[in-house]
């Protein structure tokens, strides 16, 4: 069953009396489930493709259904309620809020929902055990490593309990171990729970953790590699087809 169901997707923009087309005629499917990741070059539309499904943009073309819902054609205050309901966000630079604690920035979806107690004390339990920070539900975000700071992005967009969680980069700001212990988060919380993710990133060691990925080149889906073998056999296929479509060396490790 796909949780994700994006077709025929364009977006283009005038910029100096121009028209710059940035995605074009792009289809993909997520699988309920499944984790995949999107890469390319830079300037490939990468960005510009999760706004567009995320709904923070709009698409020239196309048609976008979430979760059976076809979450193109709401009105952007119906965008905004699907999204509180069925989407979650990780964003690599956090977002978290400095003036709440770790506990409370995660439960903050449920707050917004007025969800009881009883059912915030629940998820955030199960949530921070697995994540490994419920010992950290009473510090600041700025007690907090970088580590620490994204698996607490990630329990706030799995609080909700949403059909898919997008990442616009979610490991780009850390270090290679934090990054490998992150990532084994997210699987286990995709496993654990069958939580699909979409992950835009640069980086082929963070998506070598997921089950396939998706490589956009001037705006159109050029490659697809699936994980078959081993994760390093894996990351090895992103690496050589990242290069091939003219990856350079950022795009790479």
């Amino acid at each position: 069953m796909y949780v994700l169901n994006a077709n025929h997707i364009s977006k283009s923009y005038k910029t100096a009396g121009e028209t710059m087309r940035i995605l074009q005629n792009v289809n993909l499917q997520v699988m309920k489930g499944e984790m995949v990741a999107i890469m390319g070059p830079s300037g490939s539309g990468k960005t510009t493709l999760l706004h567009v499904l995320t709904g923070v943009d709009t698409p020239d073309d196309g048609e976008i259904v979430i979760g059976g819902e076809t979450f193109s054609e709401l009105t952007e205050e119906e965008k905004a309620f699907f999204r509180r309901k069925h989407m979650g966000m990780i964003f690599q630079d956090f977002q978290l809020l400095e003036s709440l604690t770790v506990k409370e920035n995660i439960l903050l979806p449920l707050i917004l929902e007025r969800k009881e107690a009883d059912i915030q004390q629940e998820r955030f339990s199960r949530i921070a055990y697995v994540l490994g920070i419920e010992k950290l539900a009473d510090k600041g975000i700025t007690e907090i490593s970088g580590g620490q700071k994204q698996r607490v992005a990630i329990g706030r967009a799995l609080i909700n309990e949403p059909d898919i969680i997008f990442g616009d980069e979610p490991t780009g700001s850390l270090d290679r171990k934090t990054t490998g212990d992150v990532m084994r988060c997210m699987k286990q919380m995709n496993q654990r729970s069958g939580i699909s993710f979409l992950l835009v990133t640069h980086d082929a060691y963070t998506a070598s953790f997921c089950d396939r990925v998706l490589f956009l080149q001037d705006g159109n889906l050029a490659k697809e590699v699936k994980k078959e073998n081993t994760a390093d056999n894996f990351r090895e296929d992103i690496w050589k087809t990242l290069c091939g479509l003219g990856g350079g060396k950022d795009d790479l490790f």
